[in-house]
């Protein structure tokens, strides 16, 4: 019970606070700086070996595929190397999922 002429206080019930040692901070030389530069980074994606890169005219963007989803997302297109030079295969664009004409290079 509380002092005669004392309200009781409201934080009772809140454990005062302990003084903890600091985290562990992590060595300069030891962090992750190419995680990070990953995570924000703008550049365009690496093809490995046997993969395809898809360039598409429309959105202009590029993806990066490997070979079984690279026939997969081929089905159907339309491939006309002679007419037209710059794009020449019509297919849905793996980035934007629309048909427009893209540039295929196969990484070897």
């Amino acid at each position: 019970m509380p002092a005669k002429g004392k309200e009781p206080s409201k934080f009772d019930r809140v454990r005062p606070r302990t003084v903890s040692e600091p985290t562990a901070v992590p060595h300069p030389e030891r962090a992750d700086v190419e995680g990070r530069r990953a995570l924000f980074s703008t550049d365009e994606p690496v093809p490995a070996a046997g993969s395809v890169s898809v360039i598409c005219s429309r959105c202009h963007a590029t993806s990066v595929l490997g070979a079984l989803s690279a026939i997969k997302a081929a089905i159907p297109s339309v491939h006309l190397p002679i007419v037209k030079r710059n794009n020449p295969s019509f297919m849905k664009c793996p980035a934007c999922r629309r048909f427009s004409w893209v540039k295929l290079n196969v990484s070897l």
